[in-house]
């Protein structure tokens, strides 16, 4: 697997994928690549909120656009096209990311937490247990 088709899955990845338990957005630091063979690549994604790993096998598949016989201005609008839409999936995933603490929220947290004998200054502690 080349590298641009590498880049190009894991902003695929962060632009659309969404917990399956939860259905939070994960980012990049929450992709690890498990395996990568000649075009294929396994992929284990765990959730940031609640720590839920899913496991993704891509494939590439080549498509050589030239022999569709497009213009180099149809070629630049496919590009285009597929980098705008990428973008604004990320954006709007950064505005949605960028919400103000609110109660409810922290209450909600709190309850995770006592679900499964935290306290937020475990989170916090360095020492390991």
């Amino acid at each position: 697997m080349n590298l641009d088709a590498l880049n190009w899955l894991i902003k695929s990845i962060i632009s659309n994928f969404k917990c399956w338990n939860c259905s939070s957005w994960a980012w990049t630091k929450d992709i690890n690549i498990k395996n990568i063979e000649w075009k294929s690549v396994l992929i284990d994604i765990i959730c940031p909120s609640c720590w839920k790993s899913s496991l993704i096998k891509s494939e590439v598949v080549s498509l050589d656009l030239n022999k569709l016989n497009l213009s180099q201005k149809q070629l630049d609008l496919i590009k285009k096209s597929i980098d705008k839409n990428n973008t604004n999936k990320i954006n709007n995933k950064n505005k949605m990311e960028n919400l103000p603490i609110t109660d409810n929220l922290i209450v909600e947290l709190n309850n995770d937490l006592k679900k499964d004998k935290i306290s937020v200054s475990d989170l916090f502690s360095n020492e390991e247990k």
